[in-house]
């Protein structure tokens, strides 16, 4: 298979992933999400990789009979999805692929990002926190300001000038390219019905088909599917989560369903087809490692608590578990683009106004552990700035951030607090050795008890 040029990329298709987002918006809502010039530039160079994938390499693989009832396929590559960032999808009747360059370039970008930040041993949490941010808040808080992947989580734009984050992205995108025309193909070759004219559960079976057959392609081809994943991983993030104004309507009328049953189909194929998906490799055991990782982040259909955080990250939990994606709904409603830039792992997000903090009573920036009622402490750091008796800052527990204003009153401030727009409520804390400690609760709602505690040093 081509190694893809370094905009060259694939992913995702409205067959795959129609998706409703967090909000009810315009069908344009995606719209201007790139630049014009960056999309043509994208097309230029990526849509060759792309069709000669689909016309030159998965033809030599087919059987005779795969080759005929698939002869007459083409692609499209327009070059925007106003609906949605993610939407690719084929017509059966017509034998047709689209493509959007939008979409294109938007998981090409996720891709690079993952790679870099991997390569050199950062969190890659940001990742999944950029897809909260723009999932909630795109195009509300993020139009006029920085909000593309590489720019927002920043990545270096000769990133995979390096050996090492080149060979990383390409495990990843070059087989979900391959999965996604595999995928796209199954529904031609099974000239599968309009998904108007089916019930949910129909689409279920037919979504799982199609699967199957990428799956099944991959394993012709001998191409490994270790990017699939990271590829799940990225639409599960943009699903309609429980609690989410659309979120009924996006059940009751999905067609292209992307839930934990087929997820966990998806693994058992890698798994149990690991040795074929692994034939063609340079290094076979390295291979079958990262395809028993691939099984494990895609996950099984349940997710019972308590859930570990390697558990709360596969893709079926992140589909299927209400208490994880109710973190996300935090996570994307309350962090600010400033914050993703790239830390290491177990370190705290930058928050705003850390870097001109004056350290003063009720001043400066903060560490410690925040507790809640049930005594389960976080690492926290909270940044104040104090004008007079007012404070304003924000804090984080990891989960994006929870921003406060308050007054001051002798040696106490009480607060109001909000995290995102669900969570609000009030605290007090108490300044002892002159600023240099803070103790202090937290109540949801008009209470400031109730919620837990707060133990913070200054730094």
């Amino acid at each position: 298979m081509k190694w893809l040029s370094w905009v060259a990329a694939a992913t995702a298709c409205a067959i795959i992933v129609p998706l409703v987002m967090a909000k009810k918006t315009p069908e344009d809502r995606w719209q201007g999400f790139y630049s014009k010039a960056t999309l043509e530039q994208t097309a230029a160079r990526s849509t060759p990789d792309i069709r000669a994938i689909l016309v030159d390499d998965i033809p030599k693989i087919l059987t005779a009979e795969q080759r005929t009832r698939l002869s007459g396929v083409s692609i499209e590559f327009p070059l925007e999805s106003p609906e949605h960032i993610a939407n690719f999808f084929s017509d059966p009747k017509s034998k047709r692929v689209v493509m959007p360059v939008s979409s294109i370039r938007f998981l090409r970008d996720i891709a690079v990002a993952y790679a870099w930040l991997n390569v050199k041993g950062y969190d890659i949490q940001p990742v999944s926190d950029y897809l909260a941010l723009i999932k909630y808040q795109w195009p509300d808080s993020l139009q006029n300001t920085a909000h593309t992947p590489l720019e927002t989580l920043g990545i270096p734009a000769n990133a995979l000038d390096e050996t090492a984050v080149a060979e990383r992205f390409q495990s990843l995108f070059g087989s979900m390219i391959v999965f996604i025309l595999g995928h796209e193909l199954g529904h031609i070759y099974h000239q599968h019905p309009g998904y108007d004219a089916t019930s949910l559960s129909q689409s279920k079976r037919l979504e799982q088909d199609a699967d199957a057959f990428a799956l099944g392609i991959m394993q012709q081809m001998g191409e490994a599917p270790t990017g699939a994943s990271f590829y799940f991983f990225v639409l599960a993030h943009l699903e309609p989560f429980v609690g989410d104004s659309d979120f009924n309507q996006h059940q009751a009328n999905r067609t292209h369903p992307l839930n934990p049953p087929r997820i966990a189909a998806i693994a058992g194929n890698i798994k149990q087809n690991a040795a074929r998906f692994a034939a063609g490799s340079t290094n076979r055991k390295q291979t079958l490692a990262a395809l028993a990782t691939v099984s494990d982040e895609l996950g099984n259909m349940s997710c019972p608590p308590p859930l570990s955080t390697k558990e709360r990250h596969t893709v079926s939990c992140l589909l299927g578990d209400e208490g994880v994606q109710a973190a996300l709904r935090k996570i994307g409603l309350s962090t600010r683009v400033d914050m993703l830039q790239p830390r290491r792992v177990g370190e705290l997000a930058k928050l705003p106004g850390e870097d001109s903090a004056v350290a003063a009573i009720f001043s400066g920036i903060f560490v410690g552990e925040w507790i809640d009622e049930k005594a389960v402490g976080l690492n926290t750091k909270m940044v104040l700035t104090r004008n007079g008796d007012t404070v304003t800052g924000t804090y984080t527990v990891g989960l994006g951030a929870v921003t406060l204003e308050g007054k001051v009153q002798g040696n106490d401030l009480e607060y109001t607090w909000r995290w995102g727009d669900d969570y609000f409520g009030q605290g007090k804390l108490s300044s002892q050795q002159q600023g240099k400690t803070l103790t202090g609760t937290w109540g949801y709602t008009k209470a400031t008890t109730g919620g837990g505690t707060w133990q913070l040093t200054q730094q």
